[in-house]
């Protein structure tokens, strides 16, 4: 193979003997096997290398005239941290994919209940109680389901519904905000949906106002979560009448402060945690700013050194890692 590829490319001949060129051969055959395995496209292998594409296409087919020995050098780290996370992700545990909790179990009554209705959802409250995975698993248990994340970045009118249209499969490059507005309002009309925004503090006002038109206009539910702001903005002091109309529909409100105790059991008993004194501390933990996303990570690190369950040895230094005291 390697001389396949010096006939073909004249600059590997600049690969001293036959060592380099077979160790050229031999990235080249693992990546191949690498992308197969794991279903990589050559775009998206070449994105995570650093390199282009077409560099990346050319060398793999031995026709790279540039400086193959730096891509040789950028392919081998590349494929040497690859087989250090795998080796790490074996050692560190997934956590449980679902666990049923009391708090989760409210968000997703007040999704249903948005959808089922056509209504107006309000779910806010402490980060860490579990609202984006509770409406994640909504999504994938009922149909027409569109959770979007508003980040600062796309806080304005038209970068929010840009990522509803996303969302909702509706091409929006180029499009003025009615324009996207129409087309989107299109799209999910009669189809008996659900908009998901999650994050929702960071719209901007007119953002706001353009999410509860499309819910107007569509007659599909919407859900708006996030921090305790999102719910004074719509309905505390001065804001109150600017936002009138939106909270005038808000059908539901779901107010979550902090996860309850019945959800730290719930997490525990998921995880296996059968030490006394460790669900102590991990209950602690959970009542802490962070809430049930710290004491997952707790969890995950704390299984990690024991190899399964977590002991009280364990969470204390899992803990003190992630900077608890």
């Amino acid at each position: 193979m390697a001389e396949e590829a010096r006939k073909v490319n004249p600059e590997l001949k600049a690969l001293d003997g036959g060592e380099e060129a077979a160790e050229h051969a031999r990235l080249v055959a693992a990546c191949r096997e690498l992308m197969r395995r794991e279903g990589l496209s050559q775009a998206a292998a070449a994105r995570e290398i650093g390199i282009s594409g077409a560099t990346f296409n050319q060398w793999l087919r031995g026709a790279y005239k540039g400086d193959v020995r730096a891509v040789n050098a950028a392919v081998a780290t590349w494929l040497a941290a690859r087989e250090r996370r795998a080796r790490m992700l074996e050692r560190l545990p997934d956590a449980p994919a679902w666990v049923e909790t009391p708090t989760a179990a409210r968000v997703i009554a007040a999704l249903a209940y948005a959808q089922m209705a056509q209504d107006i959802a309000v779910i806010y409250g402490g980060a860490g109680v579990g609202k984006t995975v509770a409406a994640r698993r909504y999504a994938t248990t009922a149909p027409n389901v569109w959770l979007i994340t508003i980040t600062p970045a796309t806080a304005g009118l038209v970068a929010a519904l840009e990522r509803i249209a996303d969302a909702v499969g509706v091409r929006a490059s180029g499009l003025r905000a009615a324009k996207l507005e129409a087309e989107i309002v299109d799209r999910i009309r009669g189809s008996g949906g659900l908009i998901v925004v999650d994050e929702a503090q960071h719209l901007a006002p007119r953002a706001l106002e353009a999410v509860r038109a499309l819910h107007d206009a569509s007659g599909v539910g919407l859900a708006l979560m996030g921090n305790e702001m999102v719910w004074s903005r719509i309905a505390g002091g001065r804001r109150q009448a600017e936002f009138a109309q939106l909270f005038s529909r808000v059908g539901k409100r779901v107010r979550l402060v902090r996860p309850g105790e019945r959800d730290v059991q719930a997490m525990l008993d998921a995880w296996g945690v059968q030490d006394a004194e460790a669900r102590a501390l991990l209950a602690e933990i959970a009542g802490r700013p962070g809430a049930l996303r710290m004491l997952t990570k707790t969890l995950r690190l704390a299984a990690m050194a024991t190899g399964g369950k977590p002991d009280l040895k364990a969470v204390r230094a899992a803990w003190r890692d992630l900077g608890g005291v």
